[in-house]
């Protein structure tokens, strides 16, 4: 036996039973564009109004990801019963199948071995795995494996190429078929696709059609009919305020008809509407009775809009008793969520995932999880090369003869291995990275050159002979010996 407190004044909004609408799938959308899935953006949003349309349940949109925070978002997922998982954007390959990418690198989470793995243990039964391996040309097709069910769940995996076809199959795209596909099930739009495992149930696409409602006036009377001790019924009051707030009590059982009739007329649309003050919590008595009644107000007021909102704005949802803002938040302020994503100008995280697992290591290398954008590529090489003493010029972003020699020195210290070019390109970028632990030796200065000898001669010219020194000057006369003659002795003429 069910009881109400019946207060319902104004327009009343009455149905039966609601019927499940969702199928209670927990869905989850990804999309990280890149080079090799550009439109991975958009295909990610139409692939979620396709699955929002269906009534599967629950959609979240997740967008533009880094690697920690998309391995999060697929590990959340986890424990829940029935789990579908879109994703377009970057794949790479390594030796236990494919790995969902992150934008600027990967996170073993992510791999579909793995998370298959995770879930299965956290105790989720059904999987549905969507891979858009074709988000744009050249996209990723031929990267995609078969994986390992785990014992206990029920997958249906599904791509537009997978590990042997092509992005220009005849077929089409998953993301079209998905969209645009009438068909009654999930498997009956992508038929024709790749289907690496086809072990659950056909997944339904079409929401089940809402219940009938009925809109009662204060000038009519209002018969339910209970069938059973599950019957429940959904009330709505739209207008009028509460008047009496000691209503009889209405009790509701098997093959009862009961009549609900209002107690005043509507309030006038031209009276002015207060803000509605909060209603009433709903009381549990001792003997499991639930009573409740209606908010005692006929509308609720218009809210204040929050600072920062665009115009228009359409709120869905406000959480009583927060001060909501929609200012925008400063960077530096905000700091960095990606401090700990393996990134192309993170050496620390780059070289720790290289020691904890050289296999996907060298796998993202290949598949270009830590290629700089193609603006910034002859910089960091540059930085990377001087970083290992191989370019001693500055680090300008201008390739020139000096980076072209620089690259020669590094590969100098390698034996065995020559650069694939010496031009700043991705390849050249993912060859040094591999091995960033080259120290190459100081340049040496070179020695002058010898001069040049005249021509004809082969030998080696001889140096200037030195000037003869000057003679002495010649010394003075010695003083004539006494009585002898001298000029100073003599006088008069001589003729």
């Amino acid at each position: 036996m069910r009881f109400f407190r019946s207060a319902f004044l104004g327009a009343v909004l009455l149905s039966s039973a609601l019927p499940a609408l969702a199928q209670d799938w927990s869905v989850l959308v990804i999309g990280n564009p890149s080079r090799s899935a550009p439109s991975a953006f958009a295909d990610s949003f139409h692939a979620s109004e396709a699955l929002g349309a269906a009534g599967l349940g629950p959609v979240s949109l997740r967008r533009e990801l880094g690697a920690d925070a998309m391995a999060g978002a697929i590990s959340d997922m986890a424990g829940t019963p029935r789990v579908m998982i879109y994703f377009a954007g970057p794949i790479a390959v390594q030796t236990a199948g494919p790995i969902l990418m992150g934008q600027g690198g990967g996170d073993a989470r992510s791999a579909v071995g793995g998370l298959l793995s995770s879930y299965a243990a956290a105790g989720t039964t059904d999987v549905v795995l969507l891979i858009e391996d074709c988000a744009g040309s050249p996209g990723m097709a031929g990267r995609i494996q078969f994986p390992d069910l785990p014992a206990g769940l029920s997958l249906y995996m599904a791509a537009t190429a997978g590990p042997d076809g092509t992005c220009e199959a005849a077929n089409g795209r998953l993301t079209d078929r998905l969209t645009n596909g009438a068909e009654a099930t999930l498997q009956e739009r992508l038929a024709g696709l790749w289907v690496g495992v086809d072990a659950l149930a056909p997944v339904p696409m079409t929401a089940e059609s809402a219940p009938a409602e009925t809109t009662i006036t204060s000038s009519d009377t209002v018969s339910i009919a209970a069938t059973g001790d599950d019957t429940s019924l959904l009330v709505t009051v739209d207008t009028g305020p509460v008047v009496d707030t000691d209503s009889p009590i209405v009790s509701i059982v098997g093959d009862d008809v009961v009549s609900l009739s209002p107690v005043i007329e509507p309030v006038s649309s031209s009276e002015v509407v207060s803000a509605a003050p909060t209603a009433r919590d709903l009381t549990v008595v001792d003997d499991n009775t639930v009573i409740f009644v209606a908010p005692p107000a006929a509308q609720i007021a218009a809210l204040p809009v929050a600072a920062g909102l665009p115009t228009p704005s359409i709120i869905i949802g406000i959480i009583e008793g927060q001060e909501a803002s929609f200012e925008v938040i400063d960077d530096a302020a905000a700091g960095d969520v990606n401090s700990n994503e393996v990134t192309f100008d993170n050496l620390e995280a780059r070289r720790a995932l290289r020691d904890s697992d050289p296999d996907l290591f060298q796998t993202l290398v290949a598949g270009g999880a830590f290629d700089p954008p193609d603006v910034e590529l002859a910089r960091v090489l540059q930085t990377e090369l001087a970083r290992m003493g191989c370019y001693t010029s500055s680090i300008d972003g201008v390739w020139g003869n000096g980076s072209r020699a620089s690259v020669d020195r590094y590969f100098a210290e390698i034996d065995g291995l020559d650069p694939v070019n010496r031009e700043p390109t991705v390849d050249l970028f993912r060859q040094i990275i591999l091995q960033d632990e080259i120290e190459c030796p100081a340049p040496v200065a070179a020695a002058p050159a010898p001069r040049a000898t005249s021509s004809g001669s082969t030998r080696t010219a001889q140096p200037a002979p030195r000037p003869a020194p000057a003679p002495a000057p010649a010394p003075a006369p010695a003083p004539a010996p006494s009585g002898g003659l001298s000029n100073s002795n003599l006088g008069g003429v001589f003729r």
